[in-house]
């Protein structure tokens, strides 16, 4: 059975649950993480703040349009960025490595372009429209929904605003430019394609040998979970949370690339505690302030 992981209830899985409700996929277990069952919907939260709304007219039940849409849905924190910023970061990469392990699915968010690099099964894909596109096709289906306040000038406003938190995100994240080229082995423009044609597309591309899974591809996104488990254990322990560490893992043997400060004892304990670690090596070479967020580099 494939497996699709959504990550976060922003309005670009806010539309795919609607149209799962409206025509399930079946033969897919499909998963929405989501810090809160309830939520503003952030396109009319200007509108609120200004009055305009009462509140229950921007509040989205979550759960229960995953529930109509045959969607699990799980009330996490993979994406909420607080004073264990950097645990939460790795818990988010760790989440998405388990998913990418069980193969045959569709993961959307949290990353995937870079945290796959590399990885040849792995079809990374870019889903493109020009702004004028985008901010037509959202009215019409805040529109439909009966939202006849939300005019074009704030759709756009808050396309914008998520473009730039996307962003944003990917360059605090992994020091990476979401738009560069190299990050996708695919650019789609929905624009000129239709969903449907973008889909038949995807899906003979996914079939295509160069893109069948190997042993070794396996092995890689085995050994990038591993190490994304080992940098959650060792962000987790009071003595190593704000220590730089860099994490490497191979078959089971793993590596530590310790900042100064950190003890390589304590370090080499911690990562020997995680299921499937078969040996742990420490070594310093870090900067002191370094901060590491890519377990796999």
């Amino acid at each position: 059975m494939k497996r699709i992981l959504l990550i976060g209830a922003g309005h670009g899985h806010l539309v795919v649950l609607r149209s799962l409700a409206e025509k399930p996929l079946y033969g897919a277990r499909i998963t929405l993480v989501s810090p809160y069952p309830q939520q503003v919907y952030s396109g009319m939260l200007p509108g609120l703040l200004a009055g305009h709304y009462r509140r229950a007219e921007t509040q989205i039940d979550v759960a229960a349009l995953a529930e109509r849409a045959y969607v699990e849905f799980e009330q996490g924190e993979v994406e909420r960025f607080d004073a264990e910023t950097r645990r939460c970061i790795l818990a988010l990469q760790t989440v998405l490595y388990e998913f990418a392990q069980a193969d045959n699915i569709v993961l959307m968010g949290g990353g995937g372009q870079w945290l796959l690099r590399g990885v040849p099964h792995a079809l990374r894909t870019r889903i493109v429209a020009p702004f004028g596109e985008r901010v037509t096709r959202l009215t019409a289906t805040l529109a439909a929904e009966g939202r006849e306040r939300v005019t074009p000038k704030t759709v756009a406003q808050f396309i914008r605003r998520d473009d730039i938190q996307k962003s944003a995100r990917m360059r605090y994240l992994f020091d990476v430019d979401l738009k560069d080229p190299g990050l996708y082995d695919v650019h789609i423009n929905t624009a000129v394609l239709s969903r449907a044609a973008a889909v038949q597309m995807l899906a003979n591309l996914a079939r295509q040998p160069e893109l069948a899974t190997t042993e070794a591809g396996r092995q890689l996104v085995a050994d990038r979970a591993l190490a994304s488990q080992v940098e959650v254990a060792l962000a987790g322990h009071p003595d190593l949370r704000r220590r730089a560490i860099n994490v490497e893992s191979r078959d089971g043997a793993v590596t530590l690339e310790l900042s100064s400060g950190a003890d390589p004892d304590v370090a080499r304990s911690v990562a020997q505690g995680v299921a499937g670690v078969q040996s742990a090596s420490a070594m310093s070479g870090l900067p002191p302030n370094r901060r590491v967020v890519d377990p796999s580099a």
